[in-house]
């Protein structure tokens, strides 16, 4: 309603184009030239297509087209240079500061006097992805020449390739890297993923960095004490050289200013403040789609529903070499007195969170305050866990700031697929807050009391159990279960009392067993278990008087 673009096909995604102008599609993409161009033809004038449906697809986009030219302002300049330092405290707040063992980082440059760059993506830096994500970009920065400039006459900096372009390696590499990083007072390992190990249109073969990637790290990690891993990839990777290089930075795909932005926070001229927007498994295993990925015989199986990322780590108990929302800084932070204006609300109502963050560090810096909401007893399948709010905060050291959230109702909601809509659960929900989805330490009670529906809609496959848990299917709980013909196991107090105690208990663990098999029975099946004495005609008006 009210959408005033077009709508484009994905490169390659247009079948049948007959179909999809009459679907309303208005551009395929990349265009095929006479061969679909004469099917609509054909289509308009055998009546496939009506000439009201081609006006409408073509004048959507002629309107498009049209007001694209109106807006062009010929001779129209920008400043360069100010979009560039734009550009590079962008990719500098980006940036993820991993590991940082002893302090490496950030690197002292009056008295550091030999640095090793180490990786040929530290002067032919992967910035970008591959495919259609590509843009022309005004100017490039490397790191390599970054840091030159950094380094000024303090600091001789050292270079070796490392790796060839497609990411293998040979001795020849390997020893030259060895050579420099030998002797230098500290080792900048630049590596990652080309671009052929990730682009659109494809899937990754595996979770790894190429192998002359890994190896170069680990040979130089040999005759180096003091590495530093400086990593380029649109997407998560194993490290197995983790343990043996003392600093880690994420720089991810930074743009065209990421080598200026890399040299700022190895030496310190910015303070990294990036999470990791994603959970850094430790192993491929250890991924939702495992094993159906990779796919195999043309078929992918999407079975991991709700529970990707931190969400499926942490119904799984599985240890992520990184999790969702980490990342260090040159200082240090601490959370304190998380407060709730409220310990009840109803689900129409909202509640603020405030919390104290204090900058216990010796620099200034910036933290990424996190807010999670866990259901203490959901009566649908539900993550442990649900980021719901986050914010940035800067703060000088010593400092301390309040961070406030609002959360409405919709943040202790789930979605249900029987009614097509967001539905709140009555009940306790724990709001936590802290550093990363597995750093917490503050933690308030929160109950919601439901005001609107809050129950899913009844329907042909609810289940016994769900007519119990239900305001209005609870009067017809009774009538259904002894429709089933098998007893009712759940009023057995009178009867009990004429047996004799083993009597009893056969007949306690009896109508044990008859709940459990009548609470997870899809209400539908009563008209087959009553052999039709409870008819369809029955059902349907129980249900609609549920509804």
């Amino acid at each position: 309603m009210g959408f005033r673009g077009f709508v484009v096909s994905d490169w390659g995604a247009v079948n049948d184009h007959v179909k999809g102008v009459n679907a309303g599609l208005n551009l395929e993409m990349p265009g095929s030239g006479a061969y679909h161009r004469n099917k609509i033809i054909e289509g308009a004038g055998t009546g496939q297509i009506a000439p009201a449906v081609l006006d409408e697809v073509v004048e959507s986009l002629l309107a498009v087209v049209l007001e694209a030219k109106d807006r062009h302002r010929p001779g129209t300049t920008f400043d360069v240079a100010q979009h560039d330092a734009m550009a590079r405290r962008a990719a500098g707040e980006s940036l993820v500061l991993l590991k940082n063992e002893g302090n490496l980082l950030p690197l002292e440059v009056g008295k550091i006097k030999a640095i090793a760059v180490i990786g040929a993506f530290s002067k032919t830096p992967r910035y970008q992805g591959a495919g259609s994500s590509q843009v022309n970009p005004t100017r490039v920065s490397t790191a390599y020449e970054e840091l030159v400039k950094l380094a000024g006459d303090e600091a001789v900096v050292r270079y070796a390739a490392g790796y060839t372009e497609e990411g293998t390696t040979t001795d020849q590499l390997i020893n030259e890297a060895r050579q420099q990083a030998d002797g230098a007072d500290v080792a900048v390992v630049f590596a990652g993923l080309p671009d052929s190990f990730e682009s659109e249109g494809l899937d990754r073969a595996s979770l790894d960095m190429p192998a002359g990637h890994n190896q170069l790290i680990e040979a130089v990690s040999a005759v180096q004490p003091n590495v530093a891993v400086v990593l380029m990839n649109g997407s998560a990777v194993t490290m197995p050289w983790a343990d043996k290089v003392r600093a880690i930075v994420e720089a991810w795909l930074g743009g065209q200013a990421s080598g200026g932005a890399i040299a700022d926070v190895l030496t310190g001229k910015v303070n990294p403040s990036g999470k990791l927007s994603e959970t850094f498994p430790a192993r491929l295993e250890d991924t939702p789609p495992f094993p159906d990925f990779p796919a195999r015989n043309k078929e992918a199986n999407y079975g991991e529903g709700i529970f990707i990322g931190y969400r499926y780590h942490d119904v799984r108990k599985l240890i992520p070499l990184f999790p969702f929302g980490f990342g260090l800084s040159y200082t240090t932070f601490a959370c304190s007195d998380l407060r709730l204006n409220a310990t009840t609300i109803k689900d129409t109502d909202g509640v603020t969170v405030d919390v104290k963050v204090k900058n216990t560090g010796q620099v200034a810096g910036k933290e990424v305050v996190q807010l999670y909401v866990h259901e203490q007893n959901p009566k649908v399948v539900r993550p442990e866990k649900e980021l719901k709010a986050f914010a940035k905060v800067a703060l000088q050291p010593g400092e301390e700031k309040i961070v406030g959230f609002r959360l409405s109702g919709r943040d202790f909601a789930f979605y249900d697929a029987s009614s097509h809509d967001w539905s709140v659960s009555p009940g306790k929900f724990d709001i936590l807050v802290g550093a990363s989805s597995q750093d917490l330490p503050l933690k308030q009670t929160i109950e919601v009391e439901v005001t609107q529906s809050g129950y899913s809609r009844l329907t042909h496959h609810s289940l016994l159990k769900e007519f119990a848990n239900h305001p209005k299917g609870k009067a017809f709980h009774l009538q259904l279960v002894e429709a089933f013909g098998l007893g009712n196991p759940y009023e057995q107090a009178e009867e009990l009392s004429t047996l004799t105690p083993e009597e009893a208990a056969t007949k306690k663990k009896a109508d044990m067993a008859t709940k459990a098999f009548l609470d997870d029975m899809p209400v539908y099946k009563v008209c087959r278990f009553s052999e039709g004495r409870f008819t369809e005609e029955k059902l349907d008006d129980v249900l609609k008087q549920v509804r």
